[in-house]
Formats: C-alpha cells, structure tokens, sequence
C-alpha cells in the first residue's frame, strides 16, 4: 500500500484517503474528510494542503488530521 507523503505544503495521499475523500468546497454544515483546493490571493500559487474532518453537526471550519487515518503517516503541513 502507498502511504501518504509530505512535500513542504503539499501532500500526496494514499489511495484509501484519496478514495473517502469528498470532492468540492465543504460548507460549514458538510459531512465527511475534505481536502479544499488553496489559492495564496497574494501571489496566485497553489496554498497549503490541508485534511480537514466535518462531522455536520456543528457549524465551523472542521478539524485539522495530523495523521493520515487510513496509513498512520504523519500528514500535518502546517507544523513544518
């Protein structure tokens, strides 16, 4: 099995993440683990990728993964 792997901001995930991700922009009402396309507004370059967790039961931005849940790898970009 592929892990996932960190390049500075960027990730490469597994094939299980990449499979129970849902696509497109969460809402703050979403279910389910994202991982929303970043632009930096300043510069136009690609942000940070981030895995976030929304349960839909409360509104906000969701939690942050540190870890891949499928593979264990460590998938925290912004603690680097």
């Amino acid at each position: 099995m592929r892990k996932c792997q960190k390049n500075k901001n960027k990730l490469t995930i597994c094939n299980t993440l990449a499979n129970a991700l849902q696509y497109g922009m969460p809402t703050k009402k979403s279910k389910g683990l994202y991982l929303p396309m970043r632009i930096n507004m300043k510069t136009g370059e690609p942000g940070t990728d981030i895995v976030q967790l929304h349960s839909g039961e409360f509104v906000g931005a969701g939690v942050m993964l540190n870890y891949c849940p499928f593979c264990g790898q460590d998938i925290d970009t912004i603690g680097d």
